[in-house]
């Protein structure tokens, strides 16, 4: 939606959860904030540039900055919760994560089958191997585009160890202790863990 507001209007206002966020068609703009009872500006904003606060948008809390218009300002307004697309993104990259995860499983157990295997077989076992790693690290940047590096890392190990330490169990028939298992519990929820707070 297009907008239209005058010259020395405060457009956005610290200590409030805004639910908009707009891009300049025409106009300046400048952003400031108070520090000991002093204006600060850090920013200013012309044709093209979006403004946003940030703490509203990223965790729906009250934002620090005031935004002024210098001159009469042309804007488009969106709604913030109309505008999910990235947090959709991050959320469809917690899937990729997982996926990328199984896709270390797969290579785990290539390698466990290889031990068995000579000639062709060994040689197609390498293979899907190298295509299993190849998948499962390519997934994994791509979950990092927006998850952070941390915590997706370990979240991708995570899952590979807890599928590998499976596969050997029910595939490979190692032995099931009662440490392991426990310590197996133990990964699973701090996989869980990392999820939930992640940012």
């Amino acid at each position: 939606m297009e907008t239209n507001y005058p010259k020395g209007y405060i457009l956005l206002s610290a200590n409030k959860v805004e639910t908009s966020i707009y891009f300049i068609k025409k106009g300046i703009v400048r952003a400031y904030t108070y520090s000991a009872d002093n204006e600060i500006t850090f920013w200013f904003g012309k044709e093209g540039d979006p403004i946003i606060s940030m703490k509203s948008y990223v965790a729906n809390q009250k934002g620090y900055e005031y935004i002024e218009l210098l001159e009469d300002c042309e804007l488009y307004k969106l709604k913030i919760k109309n505008l999910n697309f990235a947090r959709m993104i991050k959320e469809m990259n917690w899937i990729v994560l997982i996926i990328a995860g199984l896709f270390e499983v797969v290579f785990a157990y290539c390698l466990g089958q290889v031990k068995g295997a000579t000639g062709n077989e060994m040689y197609l076992w390498y293979a899907g191997f190298l295509v299993s790693v190849s998948i499962s690290m390519g997934l994994l940047i791509k979950a990092t585009q927006t998850l952070p590096i941390g915590t997706a890392y370990a979240v991708w190990t995570g899952i590979g160890a807890v599928g590998t330490v499976l596969v050997g169990i029910f595939v490979f028939k190692e032995p099931a202790t009662f440490l392991r298992i426990f310590f197996l519990i133990t990964l699973i929820g701090s996989i869980i863990g990392l999820k939930a707070v992640a940012l």
